[in-house]
């Protein structure tokens, strides 16, 4: 349906329309964006500490995930090596304490060391002892620090890792915070935004649509004006014109007999309307369609009688149908919608009394059907002075069920 804003509000609405779009991708393009930069982040974050299988870079025995649990392993067996040699210096200290209280002390003989025990004024041996003590316990620090130093180093350097990871991943997520922030604020902004454009196109909706029902209400009182002066009315069809004379009337076997017959066009199972003229006053009498055909006459039965009485058909009365001419066939227009039949059979009837059916009105036109909602067409049927005429009026002179021969 075309817009009926005029041109520059239908003008002022298209550039809000584009800025808005414009705004929407725009927030679309940077949301989409944020959301991929995330991913990212994410994948490789996730790669680094379970491993990728399809990438070298990141192989599971690689990961994060396997040297924590490698170097847990490690920090476990250290720290249960650490407890035995403190439990063996612990009990070397033990011992000296309790061996120098005794008064023993280790002597290097010639076919072997040994403990001698007693007041030995030899103190040299005893000194050995402390030294040979001293030397294993030295060794003993000595494997534990080197055991520990590698360790350590290498816990100090996954702590590291550990906490640059941590400050990324919060990076990410501080960064993702601030984005949809920022997406909300646009976004509460373009449906404020929306709110004053569909605000705005409202009362130029409401200004053009005051504007338009003024200027109908002036162009119709206008019309009215211009049909009263020019007395464009629209005739509706009342009368046939004369078709055939009635020769020979029987009422009582109810036919009579029209001076028309095959040479002049007519076909059986065509209806005509039987008139007289009195006083100069049009009086339908009847209807009868015909039943048998000479060459100059027809036999009709009678379908109905208006007043048998004071109306009754008699010889002279005239025939006539609307819709049949064989001498210039009579031209129509159907239009709006139609209740008994539709738009295609009263078209194929008309076609079967040899009439022709146009799609709009102009010169050359005989007859306007009007159905509901035809006041634009009946209006055009003023200017060229048609005849119009009801469904239920083009029907009466139609036999459905007649097909010309």
């Amino acid at each position: 349906m075309p817009s009926r804003l005029p041109v520059a509000a239908r003008g002022r609405l298209g550039v809000i329309d584009a800025g808005l779009l414009m705004w929407i991708i725009a927030l679309a393009v940077l949301t989409l964006a944020a959301g991929l930069l995330a991913y990212s982040r994410h994948t490789d974050v996730v790669a680094y500490r379970d491993g990728d299988p399809d990438d070298p870079r990141h192989s599971p025995a690689n990961s994060l995930t396997t040297v924590l649990e490698y170097n847990a392993r490690r920090k476990a067996e250290n720290e249960e090596l650490q407890r035995r040699i403190d439990a063996h210096i612990q009990t070397l200290r033990t011992l000296d304490y309790t061996l120098s209280g005794l008064g023993a002390y280790w002597a290097n003989r010639p076919q072997g060391g040994e403990w001698l025990y007693g007041g030995d004024p030899d103190t040299a041996a005893w000194r050995g002892t402390q030294r040979t003590i001293a030397q294993r316990a030295q060794r003993l620090q000595a494997w534990s620090e080197s055991k520990r130093r590698p360790e350590a180093t290498r816990f100090d350097e996954l702590d590291r890792v550990m906490r640059s990871f941590q400050n990324d991943q919060q990076r990410v997520l501080t960064e993702a915070a601030d984005l949809q922030a920022r997406f909300e604020a646009d976004r509460e902004a373009l449906m404020l935004e929306l709110d004053r454009f569909a605000r705005e196109r409202r009362e130029v909706e409401a200004r053009h649509n005051l504007d338009f029902s003024t200027l109908a209400i002036a162009r119709l009182r206008l019309d009215a004006e211009i049909r009263e002066l020019l007395d464009l009315r629209l005739e509706w069809f009342e009368e046939c014109d004369a078709f055939a004379e009635v020769m020979r009337v029987d009422l009582e076997n109810r036919f009579l007999i029209i001076g028309r017959g095959r040479a002049d066009g007519v076909k059986p199972g065509v209806r005509f309307e039987v008139f007289t003229t009195v006083g100069g006053k049009y009086q339908v009498k009847g209807m009868v369609e015909v039943v048998e055909l000479g060459d100059h006459i027809a036999k009709c039965r009678i379908l109905e009688q208006v007043d048998p009485r004071r109306l009754a058909i008699h010889r002279g009365d005239q025939v006539g149908n609307p819709v049949f001419s064989p001498q210039r066939p009579k031209v129509f227009v159907l239009a709006g919608e139609f209740k008994r039949y539709n738009r295609s059979d009263l078209e194929q009837f008309i076609n079967n009394l040899g009439g022709v059916v146009r799609s709009e009105v102009g010169p050359g036109v005989d007859f306007l059907v009007a159905g509901d909602r035809s006041e634009g067409v009946q209006d055009r049927a003023r200017e060229f002075r048609l005849q119009a005429m009801h469904e239920d009026t083009l029907v009466r002179f139609l036999n459905p069920h007649f097909r010309p021969r």
